[in-house]
């Protein structure tokens, strides 16, 4: 690792065994096999092992239905209230400033009736 792994990253504890099996197997058998996915995952693994890290729960996405664009995706990306809005039915996400997810929907379907309009041959749609 370039920095030494206690200070780069918010790590716990360091397991000594799993960071001399780090060092010893996993960067020597990258280089070995010429970096291969396997001696990456050998290499991630025993890292995680070595310098535990506090892992943060996955945020939580609530799945709206709709009925004109579809089902809606809802993500809390940065709480308070900062919601990530993703498209039923096309490749587009939009992120606002809610209340709550519902708060968050009623913006982005007001939003998306918005994009609906300004193309005239998807308002037919």
């Amino acid at each position: 690792m370039r920095t030494d792994p206690r200070k780069g990253c918010a790590n716990e504890k360091e397991l000594l065994g799993w960071a001399i099996l780090h060092d010893l197997v996993a960067h020597p058998f990258m280089v070995l096999t010429g970096y291969s996915r396997l001696s990456l995952r050998l290499h991630d693994y025993t890292s995680h092992k070595a310098w535990p890290r506090a892992s943060t729960p996955a945020p939580r996405v609530w799945r709206i239905p709709t009925v004109r664009f579809g089902l809606l995706a809802v993500t809390e990306i940065q709480p308070p209230g900062c919601y990530s809005v993703r498209h039923g039915l096309i490749l587009h996400t939009l992120r606002v400033k809610a209340i709550d997810e519902l708060d968050a929907v009623r913006q982005a379907e007001e939003w998306f009736a918005t994009l609906v309009d300004l193309i005239p041959h998807s308002a037919a749609a």
